[in-house]
């Protein structure tokens, strides 16, 4: 939300729109999921466990290319967060 680039804005709209990923931009991307996923405010996610929650923090930290992107977004949304 805050960063003023623009940079992590274009690789977002390019993943949304099911276009592949440059390596800057899926670093970008993987970037802003470990901050996100990394608030302690998941702690308290009535959607999954933590150790669910442990995991899904190991797979972004592991995200390498747009397949990696793409499962953990998924996972994420199956727990009922939207980082997107």
């Amino acid at each position: 939300m805050n960063e003023t680039s623009g940079y992590l804005a274009q690789a977002a709209k390019k993943y949304l729109k099911g276009q592949e990923l440059n390596s800057a931009e899926i670093l970008r991307m993987k970037q802003y999921l470990r901050q996100w996923i990394g608030s302690p405010a998941w702690d308290q996610n009535p959607h999954g466990g933590l150790e669910e929650l442990k995991a899904l923090r190991v797979t972004v930290a592991a995200i390498a290319n747009y397949q990696d992107l793409n499962q953990a977004i998924s996972v994420m949304t199956d727990m009922g967060m939207d980082p997107l």
